[in-house]
């Protein structure tokens, strides 16, 4: 099945996507967990600069970025580009400050030592809504890759 993307406005197809096959499904599911594996040993520093340079490159190309989010659904255009500031917001939010949310906490108990510590369990798959396409990944995706 073939899905399209159409501008509300005009109706006018933008792009069409092939639906993924089963095996392919699989292949991208193996290939997350394989990425994984490698993601949850990368420092919180080298994490810290990625999140800085997606940041920076949302800033950058905000301008394609809001009109393609404006000709697939229709957002006016100063929506979009409110949209794109607060995705680069979230980076910078979580860059800065992910660290520290992942920090072990020790609690008071009768045990001789008792703490909670936050570990990357695996790859984690996220349903998005359409009506902010960026802010919706974002909004999950960089605390997750931070975490």
């Amino acid at each position: 099945m073939t899905l399209r993307s159409i501008n509300p406005y005009n109706g006018v197809v933008i792009e069409e996507f092939e639906q993924y096959s089963d095996l392919k499904l699989e292949e991208l599911l193996m290939q997350s967990a394989n990425a994984f594996e490698l993601w949850k040993r990368t420092d919180f520093s080298s994490r810290k600069l990625l999140l800085k340079k997606v940041a920076e490159n949302l800033k950058r190309n905000a301008r394609e970025y809001a009109l393609s989010i404006t000709m697939e659904m229709g957002k006016p255009i100063i929506e979009s580009h409110g949209e794109l500031e607060k995705c680069v917001w979230v980076c910078n939010y979580y860059a800065e400050n992910g660290e520290a949310f992942m920090k072990e906490e020790f609690a008071g108990t009768d045990a001789f030592l008792s703490y909670v510590r936050y570990e990357p369990l695996g790859p984690v798959l996220g349903i998005m809504p359409w009506n902010f396409p960026f802010w919706q990944v974002f909004r999950f995706a960089i605390p997750t890759l931070m975490a």
